[in-house]
């Protein structure tokens, strides 16, 4: 079961891309055209891809709302597969 897409962020036509001012929660760093973005299928929320690869090492929640990541079914770990 996937949990989450890897897309490539890119700077939408018309906008500047010194104005884009949307940041990853989990570092706070501001996103750059061409980077790894994942985006959780739960919630919807973006962040580094390397950054919400790690915080799903360690907690199975997103880091903004809170919501789990990925349900566990009769007392399951939670196994993550990254590509």
């Amino acid at each position: 079961m996937q949990i989450m897409e890897r897309e490539v962020f890119l700077v939408v036509d018309g906008n500047d891309p010194k104005e884009n001012k949307e940041k990853c929660p989990v570092c706070l760093e501001e996103f750059c055209s061409g980077e790894y973005i994942g985006k959780l299928h739960s919630c919807e929320h973006k962040f580094h891809f390397d950054c919400i690869k790690q915080w799903l090492m360690h907690r199975n929640l997103c880091p903004v709302c809170r919501r789990t990541a990925l349900e566990r079914r009769n007392d399951q770990s939670v196994v993550y597969v990254f590509e």
